[in-house]
């Protein structure tokens, strides 16, 4: 088992949203491509790419493993297609020129996440961590106002 590393974490979810946050230029500078094709594209070449870093890192067992069990194969399959649909969302805004739009959504979704969390998991936020979603949930209003 691998030892938890927050300052390691911290640092892939900051080079996560780096990499999320440019993305989109990414797909700006592709738009002489119908947005359908660059999905396409995405999902099929997401497969080759998986196989080869599970191959890499000599996990390609866990592949196995999920792919053995039906339960986890509709999960996989239910968060595939959100994933799609998210995608898919993205490139459709990113080609029409809703960049703005899609920025407030990418910072609602946080938010409508902690909702979920609190309300179908039951979660409970500690006191900075309700400050902080007080603070997202107000900048997302105030962008969202002006904007």
């Amino acid at each position: 088992m691998v030892e938890p590393n927050p300052s390691k974490g911290v640092a892939f979810c900051m080079l996560t949203n780096l990499i999320w946050g440019v993305v989109p230029i990414y797909w700006k500078q592709l738009n002489h491509v119908p947005y359908l094709q660059l999905l396409c594209h995405r999902i099929v070449w997401a497969l080759p790419t998986l196989l080869l870093f599970l191959l890499a890192t000599r996990q390609l067992h866990v592949l196995h493993h999920a792919l053995c069990d039906w339960n986890l194969v509709l999960r996989y399959a239910s968060s595939s297609l959100l994933l799609g649909a998210s995608l898919f969302t993205t490139l459709w805004a990113v080609n029409a020129g809703h960049i703005v739009d899609l920025s407030l959504a990418f910072f609602v979704f946080p938010l409508l996440n902690v909702l979920l969390g609190i309300v179908f998991l039951g979660e409970r936020l500690r006191r900075y961590q309700w400050v902080a979603v007080g603070c997202a949930t107000i900048g997302v209003l105030v962008v969202g106002i002006s904007y």
